[in-house]
């Protein structure tokens, strides 16, 4: 089990193969990102995860890491199309945050089915937490004077209430939109991040984003 104190970011960010054909059968785990927030003491409600394919059918198992805090149900059939609950128990789980994972492992078209990876995280809290996803990004400048591309975070709290927050750039050549916020449970903020190298020399500079919150876990930092 990995747990992680309110205050340290918790993020996941999946660069997926842009362009392949599919030629064989292929699943599709629905979600692949489950939080439960609950108060210490508190059992969250059971979350479905649906895995269906494209294709025609593929044979799968699943697997999980052992977490005392996590269960999940009695799946339908280890052939796609097929479903299972997930659901989480703070009972004996301090104040905090838990991660974990489970894995959907095809035994049929092998080579068309790499592993999907199930994230799972609990969120045991009296009050608001801040989440930022991803908790870093990458700019490449390849060609002078043409910008990169802006960025987004998307900052969200799984815990009550809502978390207040300002957002500040470490260094004058990235910015970050909007300067503050306020995010409760289901809905999340969206930030936009930019960068400007400006006369900056030819090299790889490191900055961060700071969200530092009045009454949530603070401060939450964003690499970039």
């Amino acid at each position: 089990m990995t747990k992680k104190i309110l205050g340290v970011v918790l993020g996941v960010f999946v660069l997926l193969a842009a362009g392949a054909v599919p030629v064989q059968a292929q699943f599709i785990v629905n979600p692949t990102n489950i939080t439960f927030a609950v108060s210490p003491g508190s059992n969250a409600s059971p979350q479905l995860v649906f895995i269906q394919s494209s294709g025609g059918p593929v044979n799968f198992i699943l697997s999980g890491q052992s977490q005392g805090w996590l269960t999940y149900g009695s799946i339908t059939g280890n052939t796609t199309p097929a479903s299972f609950s997930v659901s989480a128990n703070s009972s004996n789980t301090p104040v905090g945050i838990y991660t974990g994972t489970m894995t959907v492992t095809a035994t049929s078209n092998v080579s068309a089915n790499p592993p999907v990876i199930i994230n799972l995280t609990l969120v045991v809290s009296t009050g608001p937490v801040l989440v930022a996803s991803p908790s870093s990004l990458t700019f490449t400048q390849t060609q002078v004077g043409l910008l990169p591309a802006p960025q987004t975070v998307t900052v969200s709290n799984p815990g009550p209430g809502t978390a207040t927050f300002t957002a500040a750039p470490s260094d004058t050549w990235l910015s970050v939109s909007p300067t503050s916020g306020g995010a409760a449970s289901g809905s999340p903020v969206t930030l936009t991040v930019s960068v400007n190298p400006g006369s900056l020399a030819q090299g790889t500079y490191t900055g961060n984003i700071t969200l530092t919150s009045s009454n949530a876990n603070s401060p939450v930092t964003i690499g970039v």
